[in-house]
């Protein structure tokens, strides 16, 4: 957001492929986070392991977080969100 004009400035980002990274699991993007990163996660259901994806457009390159206590045996519906607060006393 350009602060003196107070408008929102476009950028355009090319992602490169991530089946090098997770294979051909479907991601979706979610939001940003702090440091810029842009987060992806997968679908809602899913048999096996879950992880976010995690893409640094300053340095081009995916991390992957895989998120542990989600077994692999049933279906599951997973939702992500980055604003999760433990204490309402920090709002």
């Amino acid at each position: 957001m350009n602060e003196l004009e107070r408008t929102w400035e476009t950028c355009g980002i090319e992602l490169p492929c991530w089946e090098e990274t997770v294979g051909s699991t479907k991601y979706f993007f979610k939001g940003t986070i702090g440091t810029g990163e842009l987060v992806f996660a997968p679908i809602y259901w899913f048999y096996g392991h879950f992880s976010v994806l995690y893409y640094d457009p300053v340095t081009h390159k995916y991390r992957v977080f895989p998120i542990d206590g989600v077994g692999t045996d049933y279906m599951y519906k997973v939702r992500t969100f980055l604003d999760h607060v433990d204490s309402p006393l920090l709002i």
